[in-house]
């Protein structure tokens, strides 16, 4: 009788359960805009690359990221294109744009597709660990951290060779946008 009791106290106490990723409930319909600033450290660099500016992802069109330091450089995704500088850029596939939209929407869904994940943590605080599984992305990077709350706050993009891309997103809002901004991503 003492083990089946101690078995129902086990069942019934408040225990810290591992984290499924499907929990997390982060994408959104609506479009969203903040502030980025991104560290790329490479190896033979002393210190890392910084860079920062805004971004603006409109669900059903796409990512407008806009880099405003130390050079001013705008990148749009469009479906399965990417585009810098008015010019369409040939590494854009469906994998690609899925990673990019992906990450910033945080269309997990549309994540697992390329990616394994893992969680950790809480609903509230939270970190998943992807792990890419396919052909196209296994090259470019050995995995993918994602740290937020209610949105993502963090990625870390980490190369096969080990170096790091820490991008840390501010300011997150959920916006409309201006129909010039819409058109740019049509």
């Amino acid at each position: 009788m003492a083990r089946l009791t101690t078995v129902i106290l086990l069942l019934l106490s408040p225990v810290c359960a591992a984290l499924d990723w499907q929990q997390l409930q982060l994408a959104t319909s609506q479009p969203v805009r903040g502030h980025f600033v991104q560290h790329k450290a490479l190896p033979f660099l002393t210190a890392p690359m910084q860079s920062s500016g805004d971004y603006l992802m409109v669900p059903g069109l796409g990512l407008k990221w806009q880099q405003q330091q130390p050079w001013a450089q705008t990148t749009l995704v469009k479906g399965d294109s990417v585009w810098q500088q008015h010019q369409q850029l040939t590494l854009a596939d469906s994998a690609f744009s899925d990673l990019l939209s992906g990450l910033l929407s945080g269309d997990l869904e549309k994540l697992a597709n390329h990616f394994a994940i893992t969680a950790s943590g809480e609903l509230d605080r939270w970190q998943l660990q992807m792990t890419p599984t396919t052909a196209k992305l296994i090259p470019l990077f050995e995995k993918i951290e994602l740290t937020g709350a209610v949105h993502i706050e963090q990625i870390i993009l980490t190369d096969p060779s080990g170096s790091n891309t820490n991008i840390t997103l501010h300011n997150v809002t959920v916006t409309v946008p201006t129909e010039s901004e819409r058109a740019e991503l049509r």
